[in-house]
């Protein structure tokens, strides 16, 4: 694929993850009315959805790790061809003890798609085309999540079975695979992939491995929060403030539709503080304030709370913004762009893996108050990690240089 296609390169890769959003969240978006149809806890609920990101995490990092040899044509489509699969099944009336494993299949295949398209990008565009590319795909994430979240609200008003959401977004991953595999024949011609690998290899320091685990441990603590909220907030306004189903499902939407902002603040941000670290630490700051404030107004008004979650909710996706997308197309000159996209997206959804069954447990065992608890630990540690680990290495740094002269 030419230079000069790069802004189709770009739309394409935009709308591609942004539909595979759809067979992603269509379990998730509809938790509160599953919960109902099948008579099951929010543990259980939590599962299919955990089980998902477990396998999505994991398979990030492994597809990061060797994202060079992919063939991408092939291997984008055939992801969301098997996630077509899985979202069908649920649509056709699979057992319900059984989404869990087709749900984990699911968050397999959809694992290749955010490494091997930042790779993509990184492959085929000039560097002064990344912070466009950074912007464009910082929307896909909250555009899927607007669109299956508008869908499965709709659905409810209408008196749509919450399977009309699986059966939309079969047919629309469908037709963007195919999109996809009819325009990108020469995708993977002519392209220095050795070169790039070989300068990334030459980076593996011990000082950056260090700074990729502190990375990883931030997109997760970030998305442990957002993906949490994504998942338990129509519960919420369902079961504490008596909203409707629909209704619930669609104030969700507001957490996307809003946070499409937090690409251009994340921006602003790292221009501003030019510290993917900093903006961490800043982040987990402003969300663990607000947290306790969350705790003590679940009882108060509906809108008061959703506020709250909005605010986290950009705060924490700042953080992930900057970490999955920024950082692997910004540092692509020093590593791999699809082994850091692998790495930092696997993190992030390794800490929803585990916020989103392990916050069911706590609703079940200690309602909403004891689950906004955990929340809030994980950001105060986050903060407390990401400042020391910001000012060691200002320290180091000043000796460093101190030495030199």
């Amino acid at each position: 694929m030419k230079k000069k296609n790069g802004t189709y390169l770009i739309f394409l890769c935009w709308l591609v993850y942004t539909v595979a959003q759809l067979g992603r969240y269509s379990f998730s978006a509809n938790t509160t009315r599953i919960i109902e149809a099948f008579s099951i806890s929010h543990a259980d609920a939590g599962l299919p959805t955990t089980f998902y990101f477990f396998a999505y995490g994991i398979g990030n990092i492994v597809v990061g790790l060797f994202a060079d040899r992919y063939n991408k044509r092939f291997s984008i489509s055939a992801s969301l061809l098997i996630s077509v699969f899985a979202n069908a099944s649920v649509w056709l009336g699979v057992p319900f003890e059984y989404v869990k494993y087709i749900w984990a299949a699911n968050g397999l295949a959809q694992a290749h798609l955010w490494p091997l398209m930042l790779l993509t990008l990184g492959q085929h565009l000039d560097t002064k085309k990344m912070p466009m590319a950074a912007l464009v795909m910082s929307t896909a994430s909250y555009g899927g999540t607007f669109l299956t979240y508008g869908v499965s609200s709709l659905a409810s008003l209408l008196k749509l079975d919450f399977t009309f959401v699986f059966a939309a977004s079969t047919f629309l991953m469908l037709a963007v695979g195919a999109l996809w595999f009819a325009t990108t024949k020469t995708i993977d011609e002519g392209i220095a992939i050795s070169a790039q690998s070989a300068a990334a290899k030459k980076k593996f320091t011990a000082q950056t491995i260090v700074m990729l685990g502190m990375l990883m441990l931030f997109a997760l603590l970030g998305n442990a929060v957002s993906g949490g909220l994504k998942q338990w907030v129509p519960s919420i306004l369902k079961e504490n403030f008596g909203l409707e189903d629909w209704i619930a499902i669609f104030m969700t939407v507001a957490l996307p539709l809003i946070s499409i902002v937090t690409a251009f603040i994340s921006t602003g941000v790292y221009k501003l503080l030019k510290s993917f670290i900093l903006s961490a630490a800043l982040m987990f700051v402003v969300a663990s304030l607000l947290i306790p404030v969350v705790i003590v107004s679940l009882d108060s008004t509906w809108i008061v709370v959703m506020i709250l979650f909005i605010i986290v909710y950009v705060a924490m996706g700042v953080t992930i913004n900057q970490l999955s997308v920024q950082a692997p197309l910004y540092l692509k000159d020093n590593i791999n762009t699809g082994l850091l996209a692998g790495l930092l997206n696997g993190a992030c959804y390794m800490g929803s893996a585990l916020s989103t069954y392990v916050l069911g447990v706590f609703a079940d065992d200690n309602g909403w108050a004891g689950a906004f608890n955990l929340l809030f630990m994980l950001t105060f540690i986050g903060a407390i990690i990401a400042f020391a680990y910001f000012f060691f290495g200002k320290v180091s740094s000043k000796k460093t240089n101190d030495k030199a002269e």
